[in-house]
């Protein structure tokens, strides 16, 4: 084989010497050496310079795949060489050549980020010859733009642009559309790359020389692009100098637009132009493409990945913004239409926090951008995520990084407005509290920013306590801004509940009042700061010097009537407003009539609802009893027969194996026996010891955990009572726990007891049954339970006059009734007062010289307490105890220091040491009886004992300083000022709850009754401090170790019905989310979650919204190492499971471990519940 040398004549050889050339340049190529790859390349450029080479040979073909490969390599010179050749093979080719353009497009992309110039250089010219090669250049920059403006490598990007300019000056700028090219480019202009960013200016000054002022226009008006941006541009161009029109035609609907931000309600032009402001710079949508992800698995990898990026405030700036938008992406794909989609975001949340409090302004930035933009893509779906991220956003409004507080006030303003939020309005409310002006008037525009936006929220309704009084505040705050902020948030509070404005306006002063008036004259004129949606409502004309004395009611009459689709408030009528759901964008409030209970009966989709329970006439005519299935899409029972089970049940037992049944753990063979033990009721007589046995068993099943058993023992206690005598004991044993029942959260369960009861009142001795109700009233721990009994009382005395009057005329009956009644004297709730004082004047009327005898030997309180009770619209009729008392009143100080014995004797329960001394009776009433109005006394009082209380550093000091609290709270009437500061409030929880951790049992339990106390307050003010305390005021819960079930239930009762639901599912979150909470604190939390979802009513949207929120911390508790968590964690999925079905259960079931699955499907078995799908074991 001849050696050919490079630079030779080829032309001189025959084609034999050519073949046998091109042979030698393969070998050559294919050396490990250099320098002879670059020979080799020396020798193929001659040939193709001097021959034409043909391009369906086989050996051509084989030197051009070897090119490729070695334009790939990592010596410059060698694919600088190669990338050269193939661009002479693309010219003298032409069009031909181009059928290789995908199999050296990988090559050629990575060569256009090459650190050399040379290669990039060559790579270039190798795009612009296989454009020009070409009839139609688009297709080839179609695919190249698609890989390189979105290359990681900031160099193929700038190369990739590069290549556009040098297409523009070929071909036109109309050779490919704009409308697809203009996206990549706005998105470059904000590159990480300070160079790709200069480039893209560049080439949008260079596309201004061929569009002219009407691509000006759009870029100013229309586009993406950033007014700071848009300085740049100026300064580089003159914009004067530009052609009038464009070189070329230009189809300006198809170029991309600056996408409007979503919005929860429809607003006008003027709102638009206030409130859309927020989201101007926050709008990253065009450069954010949705995500391909669609599958779970794909979901959680993505999320960890992110989660591990974000998590690390030292990793790479420019890493981090990518995965912010990488998170932000999911938002806008079909991930989020997955089951875990909620939960799974949910889980990067704590992640966002960190990085929008970087220290690096554009991480912070784009953070809050991305943020807003979440909130505008998901709606209400990024709820939860926005009540953890709106209290760290707050923060940053105040920070000195200008920069950092605007983006954070923007998504603040851009989340409030596109997303319902719940906890975090009371973030909002307490900073609006705070020292800083301006942080306060910033915190009340947030807050007429949530008025105006969130009109149709329900949950706004829970607020409305704490928001009129902060708008009351703020309307005499010494911030103009605030003040001003305030009138805002006043009429935004007129629209949606028009009589506490009234209310509002009535108390303030005149001059707070016509700066309202002229607030909303001058906003009606001008129209120059409308930043409420209703303010557009308001005639411009009607509101002039003569008019600006006018009332709210007047102001209102004024307003004209307005069509109810444009309505975002309530009309005057208030509740009586029933407007269609059909409303657009949700600005008209719809308001109800009554609370809408949840239907018993079968959904339109077929499926259960959760509170469905079979009818015990259910059964089939031939007298058997229904099936499971068929029990589930039954309404509610309402038949006096127990609860039917299932037909392989029907045995009948003896009464000793159902009472022994009776107690077993599963609370089907507990129904079961229910069933049995209602056919042994009705089939046969019973012995004396038989109807003991029989009311102690129905003593534990009324009030049983599951409400089936529950509502069948009720019944089954119903048919016991018709049946049998009822004794004292019996009576004794069967009341407690059916009046406990009469407050549970099933409606049939509730039914059921009021049943039970009315029979129980007609089967009782009058003597017994209302000695019974006047020891249950005094040892009832739960207002609501009091109330009942108290009316229960009145009732009975009522329907049986006469037996009532002989009771009563007895004086050891009067007596022990003044005696139970008596921490009633001193109630503070208004339904307990009101019913009292009924009560008291039934005993007047009955007998009223032994009634005025026994309230002589009360104490000078209770007395004042009694004649305010009795005062009430009965002055005339209590003519003669008024002077009875008063004339009890007027006696000397001797005769007050006699009563001291009896007023020891009388509070021994709560002090067995007290004395004479520390009996102070001119602490709580005056001289001639009459009981003070809080005053200073009461106050100094109340506050010396929470001081005691906090300060108190032995056990018995604590007992003796909680009994003074107690005492103190009792006899307050109504002087809490001590306690409406929330640090004191907080201090006193705090102490409460150390003392609850105590062994000193006593302790325990007179801590146990000064929180009774406190959550049984109905002072608004007080409860309103209190959600405020709403963490350690669960603390206490948690600490308390009561031995008597029913007492603790009933504090989580009244700590229920003082905090919102959404902050108790908060609570137990939190708890279960802790790795450093107790075992006893994670079984309590888990049983919380089975009595708040399972026990009580529930609306759905509340009960799924608690479900997302809590289901995904499950899988590790089932997993726990501690046996009792582990336990409760199954128990509460199962009770979930038989109450709401498998649906929202179908993902966590998929991720219990197999070992677990296994226990759950045991359990559900005996239970004798269908499996699930999900939880099938393989």
């Amino acid at each position: 084989m001849p050696c050919f040398v490079a630079g030779a004549d080829w032309n001189c050889f025959c084609p034999g010497d050519i073949v046998a050339a091109m042979e030698e340049v393969k070998v050559l190529l294919g050396d490990a050496d250099a320098k002879n790859r670059m020979r080799g390349l020396d020798m193929l450029a001659s040939m193709v310079d001097t021959h034409e080479l043909k391009l369906d040979d086989s050996r051509v073909l084989a030197l051009i795949k070897i090119l490729r490969n070695l334009a790939k390599g990592n010596n410059t010179k060698v694919c600088e060489m190669s990338l050269g050749i193939l661009r002479s093979l693309v010219r003298s080719h032409g069009a031909a050549a181009c059928t290789y353009f995908n199999t050296t497009f990988e090559a050629v992309v990575e060569r256009l980020g090459d650190v050399k110039a040379g290669v990039r250089g060559q790579a270039q010219n190798l795009v612009i010859e296989f454009m020009s090669a070409v009839d139609e250049p688009n297709f080839i920059w179609d695919k190249l733009q698609e890989a390189s403006l979105v290359h990681r490598n900031s160099g193929v990007r700038h190369s990739g642009l590069l290549c556009y300019r040098r297409a523009v000056e070929l071909f036109g700028p109309d050779f490919y559309p704009m409308g697809s090219f203009l996206p990549f480019l706005f998105r470059m202009l904000d590159d990480q790359m300070g160079n790709v960013r200069e480039e893209a200016m560049g080439t949008l000054v260079f596309l201004l020389e061929y569009l002219g002022r009407d691509f000006w226009l759009y870029l100013k008006n229309q586009s993406t692009v950033r007014p700071a941006q848009l300085k740049s541009i100026e300064s580089q161009v003159d914009i004067t100098a530009l052609p009038d029109r464009p070189r070329i035609a230009v189809d300006w609907s198809k170029l991309p637009v600056r996408p409007s931000a979503p919005s929860v309600v429809p607003s006008s032009s003027d709102d638009r132009a206030d409130d859309d402001a927020c989201t101007s710079d926050m709008d990253v949508s065009s450069d954010i493409r949705p995500s391909p992800i669609s599958i779970e698995r794909d979901l959680e990898s993505e999320i960890e990945s992110c989660i591990e990026v974000l998590r690390d405030v030292k990793a790479n700036w420019q890493v981090r913004i990518q995965t912010l938008r990488r998170v932000a992406s999911l938002c806008i794909g079909p991930a989020r239409h997955l089951p875990p989609f909620n939960a799974q975001l949910k889980r990067v949340a704590p992640s966002l926090i960190v990085q929008a409090h970087d220290l690096r302004s554009a991480v912070a930035k784009e953070a809050c951008s991305i943020l807003a933009f979440m909130s505008c893509s998901l709606q209400n779906d990024f709820s939860a995520i926005a009540d953890v991220v709106l209290p760290e956003l707050l923060k940053l409004t105040f920070t000195s990084v200008q920069v950092i507080a605007s983006a954070g006030d923007k998504c603040i303003r851009s989340i409030i407005k596109n997303t319902r939020i719940n906890t975090a309005v009371r973030k909002i409310l307490d900073m609006a509290k705070g020292k800083n002006p301006a942080l306060r008037a910033t915190c009340m525009e947030y807050l007429h920013v949530l008025l105006t936006a969130q009109s149709s929220n329900d949950n706004l309704e829970r607020y409305c306590d704490g928001i009129v009084e902060q708008i009351r505040l703020g309307l005499s705050d010494a911030n103009e801004l605030a003040r001003a902020a305030s009138r805002t948030c006043f009429w935004a509070v007129k629209d949606l509940w028009p009589e506490r404005a009234e209310e509002l306006m009535s108390s303030l002063d005149s001059g707070v009042q016509k700066n309202l008036l002229q607030d909303s004259n001058s906003a009606s004129a001008n129209h120059a700061s409308q930043k409420s949606r209703r303010r557009s409502l308001q005639p411009g004309n009607m509101h002039d010097k003569e008019n600006s004395g006018l009332t709210l009611s007047n102001k209102q009459q004024s307003v004209p009537e307005v069509e109810p689709s444009s309505q975002s408030g309530d009309s005057k009528e208030g509740s009586s407003l029933r407007l269609p759901k059909t409303a657009p964008g949700g600005a008209v409030r719809v308001v109800r009539q009554e609370a809408v209970k949840p239907s018993s009966a079968s959904s339109s989709n077929g499926r259960a609802s959760r509170m469905q329970v079979a009818p015990a006439s259910a059964s089939s005519a031939d007298g058997g009893k229904p099936q499971r299935a068929e029990r589930r899409l039954q309404p509610a029972p309402t038949a006096t027969g127990p609860q039917s089970t299932s037909a392989d049940s029907s045995a009948p037992l003896s009464l000793d194996e159902v009472l022994h049944l009776a107690t077993s753990k599963e609370w089907m063979e507990r129904l079961r026996a229910m069933d049995q033990l209602y056919d042994i009721i009705l089939s046969s007589p019973l012995t004396v010891d038989e109807v003991q046995r029989i009311s102690s068993a129905l003593q534990q099943r009324i009030s049983d955990r599951h409400h089936k058993v529950a509502s069948a023992g009720l019944r089954t206690a119903g048919a016991f009572v018709k049946t049998v005598e009822i004794t004292k004991n019996g009576l004794e044993r069967l009341l407690p726990g059916l009046y406990h029942t009469c407050i549970d959260g099933k409606e049939h369960v509730r039914t059921a007891a009021a049943q039970a009861l009315d029979v129980l009142f007609e089967r009782s001795e009058f003597n017994d049954l209302i000695s019974e109700l006047l020891r249950l009233v005094g040892s009832s721990p739960s207002p609501r339970l009091q109330q009942d009994i108290l009316q229960a009382l009145i009732k009975l005395c009522n329907e049986r006059q006469n037996e009532a009057l002989a009771y009563f005329r007895q004086g050891q009956h009067m007596r022990t009734t003044f005696t139970r009644l008596r921490p009633f004297f001193s109630a503070r709730h208004a339904s307990s007062s009101t019913s009292v004082s009924q009560l008291l004047h039934m005993l007047l009327n009955m007998d009223r010289e032994l009634f005025s005898r026994c309230s002589q030997q009360m104490t000078h309180s209770d007395q004042a307490h009694l004649q305010r009770l009795l005062g009430d619209g009965h002055a005339d009729s209590d003519e003669h105890l008024e002077v009875d008392m008063g004339r009890t009143a007027s006696v000397e100080r001797d005769i007050v220091i006699d009563d001291v014995p009896e007023a020891v004797a009388e509070h021994e329960q709560l002090d067995d040491d007290v004395n004479a001394v520390e009996y102070r009776p001119q602490d709580y009433e005056s001289s001639s009886g009459d009981p003070k109005p809080p005053s200073t006394s009461d106050a100094e009082t109340l506050s010396s004992a929470v001081r005691s209380v906090v300060e108190c550093a032995s056990s018995r000091g604590a007992e003796r300083a909680l009994k003074d609290l107690d005492l103190a709270l009792e006899c307050s009437l109504g002087a809490l000022d001590s306690l409406s500061s929330k640090a004191t409030l907080d201090s006193l929880l705090f102490k409460i709850a150390s003392m609850l951790s105590t062994d000193d049992s006593s302790v325990h339990v007179q801590a146990a009754n000064v929180l009774r106390r406190l959550l049984g307050e109905s002072d608004a003010d007080l409860r309103t401090i209190l959600r405020s305390c709403c963490a350690t005021a669960f603390r206490c819960l948690f600490a308390l170790r009561l031995s008597d079930t029913l007492h603790k239930i009933a504090l989580f009762e009244e700590a229920v019905a003082v905090f919102d639901f959404s902050d108790c599912i908060g609570i137990i979150e939190g708890k279960l989310s802790d790795p450093t909470t107790s075992r006893a604190d994670l079984v309590t939390a888990i049983e919380f979650i089975s009595c708040l979802l399972v026990g009580v009513e529930r609306a759905e949207p509340d009960t799924g919204s608690a479900l997302g929120r809590l289901l995904p911390l499950f899988p590790p508790l089932l997993s726990h190492t501690e046996l009792e968590v582990r336990k409760a964690s199954i128990f509460c999925a199962i009770d979930l499971y038989g109450a709401i079905g498998e649906q929202p259960l179908a993902s966590l079931f998929r991720q219990i471990p197999p070992t677990t699955r296994k226990l759950l499907v045991v359990y559900i078995e005996k239970r004798r519940l269908p499996i699930p799908d999900s939880l099938a074991v393989t």
